[in-house]
């Protein structure tokens, strides 16, 4: 090989080169606006997170009357329940 065919071989591959450079700098160019765009999302989640933990801990600590009712049901329930109980027991006694 003389030194033409070297030096266009160069050429060729610092062209190369220079290419998937510029293709590698427009694809980090891109990928820091998702990055970027991705965070803003992370952090609305984040603080729709924390709004959401806030209403819990607010329904579990405070009076809310919607959960008082079903509480009071609950304990109703369980009470039938455990009164039912009671029968099948005296009832299976009997037998």
């Amino acid at each position: 090989m003389n030194l033409i065919e070297l030096s266009h071989t160069i050429d060729n591959k610092v062209r190369l080169l220079i290419q998937k450079f510029e293709l590698l700098q427009a694809e980090n160019i891109e990928l820091k606006h998702e990055i970027a765009h991705l965070k803003e999302e992370l952090n609305k989640q984040k603080v729709i997170v924390n709004q959401s933990e806030d209403k819990v801990k607010g329904l579990v600590i405070g009076g809310n009357p919607e959960r008082q009712d079903w509480i009071v049901e609950v304990k109703r329930q369980l009470d039938d329940y455990i009164s039912e109980l009671d029968r099948c027991i005296a009832w299976l006694e009997n037998e």
